[in-house]
């Protein structure tokens, strides 16, 4: 077994991966000038989860790659809301189980020709978990897709079963009323400040960040006055991290009250 609170995982060998990955785009064509997605589906057998781009206190990030034939410009791996766990040692981990899509959105030239492939080529790499095991894994993989009139792929319907899973902006959300976010740094001391106003009630939020190297985030304080959550936040630099970036990004999750999980992205600025 892989047990402690630092993440060990083993190196024996299992009969199968956990965790079997497939490259998956929402339109079999894309119009020259047009914009389609393309991604990673990871299938996660029961008992086990992968994690964030934010693992939280152990694990490792969930990564794609990603490459064009051609240079085509292909953005930013877009991830999901996660699951929060925290196992029977009090260690928190930010993940998913049974499955995951990251996808990443792809802008084709207005002057591309029509019939020519564009091909993907990349990697996926993973830590996959169980309560009593860790096993690393990676994948490889290459798929052409046409230039010409768009139109909807099979994989088109997984990325409509997972449209609600990914962050929205605040303005799309309509139970958010206003958002302020404020945030100081003095020395390697960090402190955030996040104030909601709600149009009706809401459980559980909480702000997960991005994973940056050299911070240390407290355990988050929240404090509620009617339609009104306040998130406290403290963190602390490592000494010789490096880090000096005057933003700190995350994203604010929470559940509606009978409603499906959501989130919408919040950056603070440091002053």
């Amino acid at each position: 077994k892989c047990l402690g609170a630092l993440l060990l995982w083993c190196s024996m060998a299992i009969a199968e991966q956990p965790v079997s990955v497939a490259f998956v785009s929402d339109a079999a064509r894309i119009d020259p000038g047009g914009r389609a997605y393309v991604g990673v589906h990871f299938t996660i057998k029961p008992g086990w989860y992968i994690y964030y781009k934010n693992p939280g206190e152990t694990g490792l990030p969930t990564k794609v790659r990603l490459a064009t034939s051609d240079g085509t410009a292909v953005g930013d791996v877009i991830y999901p809301i996660p699951d929060r766990f925290i196992s029977s040692e009090e260690v928190v981990g930010y993940g998913y189980k049974e499955s995951l899509l990251l996808k990443l959105p792809v802008h084709v030239a207005a002057d591309a020709r029509h019939g020519r492939q564009v091909t993907f080529t990349g990697e996926a790499k993973w830590l996959a978990c169980s309560d009593s095991l860790c096993v690393p894994g990676k994948a490889k993989f290459k798929k052409a897709v046409l230039l010409g009139q768009q139109r909807v792929h099979d994989d088109g319907k997984l990325f409509e079963q997972w449209a609600q899973r990914f962050p929205k902006n605040a303005s799309e959300i309509k139970i958010i009323d206003r958002i302020s976010a404020e945030g100081s740094r003095d020395e390697d001391r960090i402190s955030l400040k996040l104030v909601i106003h709600w149009k009706e009630g809401v459980e559980s939020p909480r702000w997960i960040p991005d994973a940056i190297e050299g911070v240390i985030f407290a355990e988050q304080e929240r404090s509620t006055n009617g339609l009104v959550d306040t998130l406290e936040i403290e963190a602390r630099r490592m000494p010789g991290s490096g880090f000096s970036a005057g933003v700190i990004k995350g994203i604010l999750v929470f559940e509606p009250a009978g409603g499906a999980r959501q989130g919408t992205p919040i950056w603070f600025s440091l002053r």
